[in-house]
């Protein structure tokens, strides 16, 4: 057996000497860790010493020896607590407190039988392996005693039988009757779950919440989570923590909990506190999740027609969001068409959703920021194909509508003649008006009213001059949404882009290029108001997860072909036509598929010759494939569709046909037999293969990378696949794609990750010496251009190389060499200024520049601008002796006050937060913190007025106060980071703080803090004397680069009464006084499946 070469220990110096002393001494990886770290892995060290001690002390009496000597060692570390006598201690008789019943409902001679029935076998504090096998250990039993022993009870449950809940429906019904809450969580996924059972868990009081989500099945989790409290409290020593958890295999069905080989694993609050702690809480996160909803009787019906339906439906269209006489229409309808796919039998049929996804809120909140905050009305949505860009665009024009209680009039444009009624369908759900809203327009069909119009782009320019007639300056529609917006390059889109004056211009695209490869966002303001990439998508469900499998061994070399902004066709095409490729696909799709003869695949070419070549070199080796273009006959098209989701042929091969507008939610496999220069064709022929569909779990991918010409971009490829950024690809492949969403992977050979790198090294660098020669081959381009040309963050190049100014000085003086006030200022511009999510901060700080110009005087907001320029200094020496002389530096270079400038408009630019004052202005802060900005440590202080210029402002974690002038606390405020660094962490020293939902924040105290005492009891009580409380929360403590990231604030909170729970720490239930737009809860919230 091979040894491991891994250890988990802390470094001791007999360890450091063993690994010096020996012959051939080992190369030791030596990890710095924080204090965090070392208290959880101290931890673990001294359990190891226990065992190891105990297991050594051969006699009671010694064990006892060693026992109260570690009580006496440990009352002198825990303020107030006392060693403590066994009862047994000289007779040599131990006694186990097993329970404490009241006389009132137990008899003396019931607590015997209490125990017996009540506590579990395996007690509250052992854990134990349930493996469907073990006749001695009843899972059945056992959760039959959890349960009646429990003060809360939740169960969450992939679906639940009849046969499996009626074993446990007494006990259940039981646990409700003496007041002990039973929480369940549970699907319709697959129609497995039993009607009976909801309406018996209806029936004996327990809270039901249920997903409707029938198109994927998000929820697999099987877990029993039972918490146990009491208020038994001896010598400050609480034992409430007898909470116990099953987590395995088992569904409520009686094959599952009593004669399936099913594994179930018991763990308990008392050995694995933090473990336990996270399950209640990701409980907590899903009970809370809005794809769960509460049960009443009046949803029976709901429940029935979405388990029948739930087998059959396997898209993204949610049938319980229908209205009632539209949802029988469709089940009956669909059972019908049973070998027909979805979208064709009912999405096309009654469009979508009649509520939006909570990642559709998120848009639709960005939409509205772009208008209220940036004034910008041509807004461009980014999402993928199958997020219901139509349902987004009808919830928006809802929202207008409600806003000015009026419908203003609409013109929807879209490319096919069947999305015009599809739209209109949506729109009217939405609306309210199923059978009354909108007219279409088209070759045959004209409008009466022009209120409301959908209308086939064709009609409109091959109308334009009657449009001109009627509205010569073309502003009757108010609200004009354009479907597939990246055709804007169009002839006749141009129309509409350019002429039609809309209040609101609106355009929807699953691509981020027009199809002439020029940038789309031009025609919208220069921005995306949102978007929602692949991995997004993915993670949500719409979309297909993928494996990408980049092959580089056994492909052309494309390193000498001709190269005119893409590869010259004629000498790609000598290159991808020959035998010896085409036997390397077949040969990787055979190692990489599970049955290469049993795929759906598209395989994508660079010519027509290139696909006949593929298609009849796959037929020669017995692979049913076809060659289609854009010559094929329609007819031919449609039937070669239907082909290959019926499994008759298993490949397609086609040059740019399936790009777009073609569904064949089928598709299992995707191969790229060429280089893909366009990342709009890449995303669009990649997103062929990502419909959901039934009995397809992934999308196969096989990207035959090959050695390219060295201006071939991978980048795009992975921007695409990962939604991160040109300079994040390197750190992405290098660590093993730590982005990719669940249940994607990409797979890399050796020879194509070296190919990859080295292209991405010569485009990227990643030296600064590189990055300035990069700079120093364009002839006096400005800071905007080179922004824009390169692709390049703006952190990523100051960080590597300095402010524009700077690196302009150094290029034309190689002596030159940063000072002190220059690096302090670089470092405010990366992390202040960069950071900045605040409207009127950025107002504020370029109005007092504006001032000063005019006016030479340094203003209050100047010179809170001065203290957070100051707080980047290293160390506490300030090269300024007061703010006056800060602001004199900066006046003395033009570039420095005009890059300055710059970097807060382009910021200003990039916010998207729609920050709101404070309700009471007369509370600290309140002149300028506003709620959901995102504050620094020294911007926090400032708004405290606890500015100091001599002091360098050391950022203060956990709980905060303000105290008057008399010394009294006026004010107290929690600084909140949620995803704590998790490297070496246990669960047990990790903090349980994150959202519950939009309108509550839960947070776990000082680990030394408890709420019957000491500092705990008195930071209750101010609360409830009315002293605010304020929450400062944000999502990590650094970036990438490595900067200190700001803090959200959330403005006054409220403590939810009754909301204390445990000790050492306590957590606390936070109520927001206002509720936190959707894009923060999704950062700060536990993550949860999905």
């Amino acid at each position: 057996m091979a040894t491991s070469p891994y250890f988990e220990h802390l470094l001791t110096k007999a360890i450091e000497e063993r690994i010096h002393s020996h012959p051939d001494p080992a190369l030791a990886a030596v990890e710095r860790i924080d204090e965090d770290a070392f208290t959880s892995l101290a931890q673990q060290y001294a359990r190891s010493l226990l065992r190891l001690a105990f297991s050594e002390t051969g006699t009671l009496e010694r064990s006892r020896e060693l026992l109260s000597r570690l009580q006496n060692l440990i009352a002198e570390y825990i303020p107030d607590w006392q060693p403590d006598e066994l009862i047994g201690s000289d007779s040599g008789k131990h006694e186990l407190l097993r329970a404490l019943f009241s006389p009132q409902d137990t008899s003396k001679n019931q607590v015997k039988e209490r125990v017996h029935n009540e506590v579990p076998v395996l007690g509250f504090t052992l854990p134990g392996l349930f493996t469907g096998t073990n006749s001695a250990l009843s899972l059945v039993d056992e959760l039959k005693r959890e349960i009646q022993s429990a003060s809360e009870i939740n169960l969450i449950i992939s679906f639940i039988r009849w046969s499996g809940l009626k074993l446990l429906l007494p006990s259940l019904e039981q646990a409700v009757q003496r007041g002990a809450p039973v929480k369940v969580l549970t699907t319709v996924y697959l129609g497995a779950t039993e009607n009976r059972c909801i309406q018996e868990f209806s029936r004996i009081g327990a809270q039901l919440k249920i997903s409707f989500n029938t198109f994927r099945g998000r929820l697999h989790a099987k877990s029993w989570i039972f918490q146990r409290d009491n208020n038994f409290n001896v010598n400050g020593s609480y034992d409430g923590n007898l909470g116990t958890a099953y987590v395995g295999s088992s569904n409520v069905s009686r094959d599952a909990l009593q004669d399936g080989a099913e594994w179930n694993i018991k763990i308990t609050q008392r050995e694995v506190p933090g473990v336990y702690s996270e399950l209640r809480e990701s409980f907590s996160a899903l009970w809370e999740d809005p794809e769960f909803e509460m049960y009443s009787e009046s949803d029976n019906e709901r429940v029935k027609e979405a388990l029948a339906a739930a087998p059959y439906i396997k898209d993204s269209l949610r049938l319980s969001d229908l209205p009632a006489d539209l949802r029988r229409q469709v089940l009956d309808y669909y059972k019908n068409r049973k070998n027909r796919s979805y979208s064709e039998t009912v999405e096309e049929s009654i469009g979508s959703l009649v509520r939006p996804f909570a990642f559709q809120e998120e848009i639709l909140e960005r939409i509205r920021s772009e208008r209220k905050v940036h004034n910008r009305f041509r807004n461009l949505v980014v999402v993928p194909t199958g997020a219901g860009k139509t349902m987004i665009a009808a919830f928006d024009y809802k929202r207008i509508c409600d806003e000015a209680n009026s419908q203003p009039r609409l013109l929807f444009i879209a490319h096919r003649e069947e999305l015009l009624f599809q739209a209109r369908r949506s729109f009217r759900q939405v609306l309210g008006g199923y059978n009354s809203f909108g007219e279409i327009w088209k070759a045959d069909v004209e409008p009466s009213k022009w209120q409301h119009v959908f209308a086939s782009i064709q009609t409109i320019h091959r109308r334009r001059d009657e449009l001109l007639q009627r509205w010569p300056d073309l502003d009757w529609f108010e609200y004009v949404v354009i479907d597939e917006a990246h055709h804007g390059a169009a002839e006749s889109y141009r129309f509409v882009v350019d002429q039609i004056k809309a209040k609101w211009l609106l355009g929807l695209t699953a691509t981020p290029e027009r199809m002439d490869l020029s940038d789309i966002s031009q025609d919208f303001e220069g921005r995306f108001a949102a978007e929602m990439r692949l991995a997004e998508g993915i993670r949500k469900g719409l979309l297909s997860p993928f494996h990408y499998f980049g092959i580089g061994d056994d492909t052309p070399d494309l390193s000498s072909v001709r190269w005119n902004g893409k590869y010259v066709l004629n000498d790609l095409e000598r290159k991808l036509v020959n035998e010896p490729y085409a036997d390397a696909v077949i040969s990787s799709v055979k190692k990489i598929t599970a049955d290469y003869r049993q795929v759906r695949a598209i395989g994508f070419c660079a010519s027509i010759v290139q696909s006949e070549f593929m298609a009849r070199h796959f037929s020669q080796h017995g692979l049913q494939s076809i060659s289609l273009s854009s010559v094929s006959p329609q007819v031919d098209r449609e039937r070669v569709k239907q082909m290959l989701t019926d499994g008759d042929i298993q490949y397609v091969f086609t040059v740019d046909l399936f790009n777009e507008g073609v569904d064949i939610p089928a598709v299992d496999t995707v191969l790229f037999l060429r280089p893909t220069e366009s990342l709009t064709i890449f995303l669009q022929q990649l997103g062929r293969g990502l419909r959901n569909f039934p009995g397809k779990d992934v999308l196969t991918v096989v990207d035959f990378v090959g050695n390219a010409h060295q201006s071939y971009d991978f980048t795009h490829k992975f921007r695409a696949m990962l939604g991160c950024t040109s300079t994040q690809v390197r750190g992405e492949i290098e660590n093993d794609f730590p982005s990719l969403p669940t249940d994607c992977a990409i797979v890399l050979d050796e020879s194509s990750q070296n190919r990859i790198l080295q292209h991405i090294e010569m485009q990227i660098p990643k030296t600064r010496s590189r990055l300035l020669d990069l700079i120093n081959q364009y002839d006096n381009i400005t800071l905007p251009t080179f922004l824009h040309d390169s692709g390049f963050d703006p952190e990523f190049l100051i960080y590597k190389a300095g402010l524009w100014y700077q690196i302009q000085e150094e290029l034309a003086n190689p002596e030159y060499f940063p000072s002190k006030m220059e690096t302090i200022f670089k470092e405010f511009i990366l992390n202040a200024v960069l950071q900045l999510n605040s409207i009127s901060v950025c107002q504020r700080w370029k109005d007092a520049i504006t001032a000063s110009l005019h006016t030479q005087t340094l203003s209050n907001d100047g010179t809170w601008l001065c203290y957070e320029i100051l707080r980047n200094r290293k160390g506490s020496q300030s090269p300024w002796k007061r703010p006056e002389d800060l602001w004199a530096w900066l006046f003395s270079n033009s570039k420095r006050i005009q890059e300055l400038m710059f970097w807060l408009s382009y910021q200003e630019d990039r916010i998207e937060v729609m920050e709101e004052p404070m309700s009471d202005l007369t509370l600290p802060g309140a002149a300028v913190l506003k709620h959901f900005a995102a504050y620094t440590w020294p911007g926090i202080k400032w708004a405290f007025r606890q500015s100091d210029w001599e002091k360098s402002p050391v950022e203060q974690g956990g709980v905060n106060q303000i105290k008057d002038n008399e010394g009294k606390i006026i004010l107290r405020y929690l600084m909140i980071t949620v995803h704590k660094k998790e490297n070496l962490f246990s669960s047990e020293t990790m903090y349980q703080d994150w959202a519950l939902n939009r309108d509550v924040f839960q947070w776990d105290s000082p680990n030394s803090w408890t709420p019957s005492k000491g500092q705990g009891k008195t930071f209750l009580q101010q609360i409830e004397r009315g002293v605010p409380l304020y929450v400062f929360v944000r999502e990590t403590k650094q970036d990438e680069y490595r900067r200190a990231l700001p803090f959200i604030f959330m403005g006054p909170v409220h403590i939810v009464p009754d909301s204390a729970k445990g000790e050492y720490p306590f957590s606390l239930r936070l109520h927001l006084e206002k509720t936190m737009p959707v894009s923060e809860f999704r950062r700060l919230c536990m993550p949860v499946a999905g």
